[in-house]
């Protein structure tokens, strides 16, 4: 186990990790969605808005496109499959949760 030192506390290193994989994921709905795969958060895309991995298509607009049954936009007009359609409905709906409770 490695400990970073951290304000007097002890951090291991392996939580940190985890912690900033699940960010690059998607935030913090990312920990309740082992499974997404098409979500990343990266500050040199799109300003670090979630997004649709490899695109800069923002995984926000993908949900609610696909839940307003705008499916076929996102195939034609943004290049992403129903895989990625999935991921951005999953995750979406997850944050929405957060708000609600905040």
């Amino acid at each position: 186990m490695s400990v970073i030192p951290w304000h007097g506390l002890a951090i291991d290193r392996g939580d940190v990790e985890q912690i900033a994989a699940d960010l690059r994921r998607g935030g913090w709905a990312a920990r309740q969605l082992p499974a997404l795969e098409h979500i990343e958060v990266d500050p040199d895309r799109l300003s670090g808005r979630p997004v649709v991995r490899g695109t800069r298509v923002p995984a926000e607009l993908v949900a609610e496109l696909a839940e307003a049954d705008g499916r076929e936009e996102l195939h034609v007009g943004y290049g992403v499959d129903d895989a990625q359609i999935d991921d951005a409905v999953a995750w979406w709906r997850a944050v929405k949760g957060y708000d609600r409770a905040a």
